[in-house]
């Protein structure tokens, strides 16, 4: 498992891998619906494979995708019930968190 490094800034770009493939992504935040947004594109071709994609806790984000990336999941850390990231709490309180096949597997178990 791997904790994607973000930060409170309202847009970020930043490149990371997600199992064997370097990718590119950014990371806004969007007033109107008072959720982060993602995209992610691979880094040597440019070629956007996931947009839009809203960062709520709960589920795989990428599974929507089968890009075969791997499982991508925003992770509230805070005592209570799950919630999605504010504008205060991305990257510190709520993390986004890489999982390859084997470490997805065993969680499920």
């Amino acid at each position: 498992m791997i904790e994607i490094p973000l930060s409170t800034d309202a847009r970020q770009s930043f490149t990371t891998d997600l199992g064997s493939r370097r990718m590119a992504m950014e990371v806004a935040y969007n007033e109107r619906s008072g959720l982060w947004i993602a995209s992610i594109a691979d880094e040597v071709s440019g070629e956007v494979l996931a947009g839009s994609i809203a960062l709520v806790t709960g589920v795989d984000l990428l599974a929507p995708y089968n890009l075969d990336l791997g499982h991508l999941y925003m992770v509230d850390q805070g005592a209570g019930a799950p919630r999605d990231a504010s504008l205060e709490t991305l990257g510190s309180e709520v993390v986004m968190v890489w999982l390859d096949a084997a470490e997805h597997a065993e969680l499920a178990a």
